[in-house]
């Protein structure tokens, strides 16, 4: 009875001064719902967590690749100094227009250097942390079978016979089914066996951000 005593003594103090505790109540309100800054090392920290994003890393590709055509579409001047000359004779309104733009040096330009430079450290920047924790991964065992397996959504247990082979036994065959099913698999102190399994498909994302990485490596290299 201790805690409605005191809400209703705190109700009554607020009825007794209604505009100093209404101001109090605003106060305390406007000082929670106001976000905290997180000043220029959080939004610097925030801008790199979104820079090395695979979201991030892709819409720089699909730039990068769209930001290429114009190189195929307009002479350019280290390919075809002759077709760029006569695309100015031709165009005199677009030609001046086309060499503040760029669009006759696309692969040099400033802008799709930009783009380059930011999907390099993108991609930089999410393959170095993921190759570690993906090797870091390798070299610890499968996790320990839980304690509570009913817990589980995919539990199941049956009753053995009273000729069937001992726990041992049981246990061996399961370790080698499943490393027949390419699980990694370690047996446990308790009793159990534990396995796991996914680590090729995460070997060939990261040798496919790699060989990205090495493409645009060799790409100004073979203009």
């Amino acid at each position: 009875m201790r805690f409605p005593a005191a809400l209703n003594a705190r109700t009554d103090d607020v009825r007794d001064d209604g505009q100093i505790g209404s101001a109090r109540s605003a106060n305390a309100v406007a000082g929670r719902s106001a976000p905290a800054s997180i000043g220029l090392p959080g939004g610097l920290r925030f801008l790199w967590t979104q820079l090395i994003t695979m979201r991030t890393a892709l819409v720089l590709l699909f730039l990068l690749a769209l930001a290429a055509v114009p190189g195929s579409l307009v002479p350019q001047q280290n390919i075809s100094p002759v077709m760029v000359s006569m695309f100015v004779r031709q165009h005199p309104t677009l030609a001046p227009i086309y060499q503040r733009v760029g669009l006759f040096d696309v692969y040099t330009s400033p802008w799709l250097s930009a783009i380059y430079l930011l999907l390099f450290i993108s991609l930089i920047g999410c393959i170095v942390p993921r190759t570690g924790v993906y090797l870091r991964a390798l070299r610890r065992r499968p996790p320990r079978t839980p304690r509570h397996l009913r817990r589980m959504p995919a539990y199941a247990s049956t009753e053995l016979p009273g000729d069937a082979p001992g726990s041992a036994e049981i246990l061996e065959r399961a370790a080698r089914q499943l490393r027949a099913r390419r699980y990694r698999v370690a047996r446990n102190d308790d009793g159990s066996v534990s396995a796991e399994r996914g680590y090729l498909r995460e070997a060939g994302n990261l040798v496919f951000h790699i060989s990205l990485v090495l493409l645009l490596v060799a790409w100004p290299w073979s203009g």
